[in-house]
């Protein structure tokens, strides 16, 4: 197996944990969770060792799972651009990760597309919308404007983050 690593060079991601244990141990996990094969380099000799090393660390890649957008839930929106949207006016989100779109509400419009994800990166593709005419434009086209940034979410119980990088585009609640 050795060989077929050698003289390349490789992208890895590693989720790591850092826990207390009863004794008050610092306990540190990690979990390879991405790998990749970017191109042939030279490898000097005195590397080639750590090759059946790094072999059989792949084994905890197996353990990892892929980030996956919540399927069947209409998320409101509760942020936008970091200002707090008043209840019943931001809108909402869904994902449909079986048919791989979105739909959801801008407060006034609906809206509907496309996603891909790709790795870690999470891409919408332009909403098609509905054309009532709004109270509030503004608020509209700074929520289609936030679809349109869209790289990333996280999720933490029943609330739901749509990034763009590391910056916090818009939050939803259940």
């Amino acid at each position: 197996m050795g060989k077929a690593l050698e003289n390349y060079a490789y992208h890895i991601d590693i989720n790591v944990t850092f826990t207390q244990s009863l004794f008050g141990v610092l306990v540190v996990q990690y979990q390879m969770c991405y790998l990749s094969f970017l191109k042939k380099i030279q490898i000097k000799p005195a590397m080639r060792k750590f090759i059946p090393l790094f072999a059989l660390s792949l084994l905890g890649f197996m353990g990892c799972k892929a980030p996956v957008l919540p399927s069947g839930t209409s998320y409101n929106l509760t942020q936008l651009f970091g200002q707090t949207v008043p209840e019943g006016n931001g809108g909402a989100i869904q994902f449909d990760p079986e048919n791989m779109k979105y739909m959801g509400n801008t407060g006034c419009n609906n809206f509907s597309g496309t996603y891909t994800m790709k790795k870690k990166k999470l891409t919408l593709s332009p909403a098609t919308l509905t054309k009532k005419m709004c109270p509030d434009m503004k608020q509209e086209d700074r929520f289609l404007s936030m679809l349109g940034q869209v790289t990333g979410f996280a999720q933490k119980g029943t609330e739901l983050k749509l990034m763009g990088g590391d910056r916090v585009l818009a939050v939803f609640g259940e």
